[in-house]
């Protein structure tokens, strides 16, 4: 049976997907708040100003905008929002993998696996070597995301076997030689076509910290490392109103009956204006 690049070995052990070796598990096992995942709106109802006559067919004069968005805390340990974790740090990777300019390069997927004599040393010193080993066979820098588990596609049993993916820029060879030399298994794995894609991919079941305080999932080095490249801040755009471009602002139903948009499903509504109102800010945090 095919268990990936590491066979199980005498250092390997079977996990459940709960489980966690030195406080490092897979994301999405800890507690979640007591809003994640609840529905709230926000839109414009200054309809005034909505003046555009159609949009996908439907008659939106006079029309409030109205969308319908989901709660999420945004951690890695939440089990409803480590997705939401996972597309926003994926956004900010390919933010910086981006920002990063070498003529003619593109950026690639990169994996590097320790031997299993050392699997007992600390996440830190493992990283650590993994940089190094990076660099001896070609790759310049990039993010670096811990994976404590490997996982059989055929039956879906997850097994420890740390390794470390990267997604950055270098032109990878000698790592037959380096395996050799110090054991430490090296793969480019290939041009990544969408950084966003791949990132989120290995961030949905990269090792994420249950301990105290606070360890980090992805970390940069080389020539993408914080003190070697300034990136400029990401532009998060507003969210803004399709009729008039005014910045969304969040609503509560105070109309009679029952919410006239589906309560718990994401979308965007162009309704009758009557029973919705702009939140003051001491009803911001209520979901309706």
């Amino acid at each position: 049976m095919s268990v990936g690049i590491l066979p199980i070995g005498t250092s390997s052990f079977w996990v459940s997907p709960d489980q966690q070796v030195a406080s490092w598990g897979l994301p999405g096992h800890g507690a979640s708040k007591g809003d994640c995942g609840s529905f709230f709106s926000v839109g414009c109802i200054h309809v005034e100003d909505h003046f555009r006559g159609r949009i996908d067919g439907e008659d939106v004069i006079g029309k409030a905008f109205v969308r319908r968005k989901k709660v999420s805390c945004k951690e890695p340990k939440c089990p409803v929002c480590y997705e939401s974790w996972a597309g926003r740090e994926a956004h900010r990777i390919e933010h910086r993998i981006l920002s990063f300019r070498l003529r003619g390069a593109r950026a690639i997927h990169f994996m590097v696996s320790p031997p299993p004599e050392v699997w007992h040393l600390s996440v830190d010193r493992l990283r650590t070597k993994a940089y190094s080993v990076a660099r001896k066979v070609g790759f310049l820098g990039g993010n670096c995301i811990y994976h404590p588990f490997r996982e059989v596609e055929e039956t879906k049993l997850w097994y420890f076997s740390p390794h470390f993916h990267m997604i950055g820029y270098g032109w990878i060879k000698g790592a037959g030689e380096e395996y050799l030399t110090s054991g430490w298994v090296s793969k480019n794995l290939g041009v990544r076509d969408s950084v966003y894609a791949t990132a989120f991919y290995q961030l949905s079941h990269c090792g994420v910290w249950y301990g105290v305080g606070r360890r980090h999932s992805v970390t940069w080095f080389g020539k993408l490392s914080y003190n070697k490249l300034k990136a400029d801040p990401e532009v998060v755009e507003k969210e803004v109103c399709p009729l008039c471009g005014a910045e969304l602002r969040k609503l509560l139903w105070g109309g009679g009956g029952a919410l006239p948009v589906p309560i718990d499903v994401e979308g965007d509504y162009f309704l009758d204006p009557e029973g919705w109102r702009e939140a003051s800010a001491r009803y911001r945090y209520q979901n309706v």
